[in-house]
């Protein structure tokens, strides 16, 4: 009965390892977004935190892009501002 028991605990314990593994398969992004280009290739290795000047892995685009209204005076449409 105690070899039964042991077998049942290392099953278990292949499980949460295959659940944990699992876990680490995804890249997780802190924003809502669709995956533009790839930037890194197949085979490339990258790492967690690294500095701002490195590489990205993907580019995110924004699903929700934000609107803004102002009020202005139809003067100043003359010489409309360029935010791009």
């Amino acid at each position: 009965m105690d070899q039964s028991a042991a077998q049942v605990e290392a099953a278990k314990a292949a499980i949460e390892t295959a659940q944990i593994n699992l876990d680490y398969c995804y890249i997780h992004s802190p924003i809502d977004g669709r995956a533009g280009a790839r930037l890194v290739d197949v085979g490339n290795v990258v790492q967690a935190n690294l500095p701002k000047n490195y590489k990205a892995i993907v580019a995110l685009q924004m699903r929700n892009h934000a609107e803004v209204l102002c009020a202005t005076r139809f003067k100043s449409l003359a010489h409309p501002l360029n935010f791009s």
